[in-house]
């Protein structure tokens, strides 16, 4: 986030940094706007718990909240990236899929199938 910073106070012409930052900055009235690339990047959303946690049933709660559609929502309304295929995310509909491993290129539709079938 210290780059979207940097690009709306003037210190960067130009930074690479995820949609949601800059328009939540945006949204702020910076003087900044986004030029999406034609591809997009992973983005994963990592969740764990520790093993030996002092409170782990408080933990799960916490995961399982996290996950619900209810978190989701709050953590979309925070300007993040959300995990949830049935909460729409317009903003970032403008992209198209690309493979970044040359291994599944000739088959990115059948692998983004599949996913689509099996996690969503």
């Amino acid at each position: 986030m210290l780059i979207t910073q940097f690009v709306a106070a003037g210190e960067f012409n130009l930074g690479l940094v995820y949609e949601n930052q800059v328009l939540r900055f945006k949204k702020q009235g910076a003087p900044l706007d986004v030029a999406p690339l034609p591809f997009v990047t992973k983005n994963m959303h990592p969740l764990a718990l520790a093993a030996a946690a002092p409170h782990a049933n408080a933990g799960k709660l916490f995961v399982d909240f996290v996950l619900s559609k209810e978190g989701q929502l709050f953590m979309k309304n925070l300007g993040r990236v959300i995990s949830r295929a049935e909460i729409p995310q317009d903003e970032f509909a403008r992209v198209k899929m690309v493979a970044e491993d040359v291994a599944i290129a000739d088959r990115i539709n059948q692998v983004m199938e599949e996913y689509k079938r099996y996690l969503e």
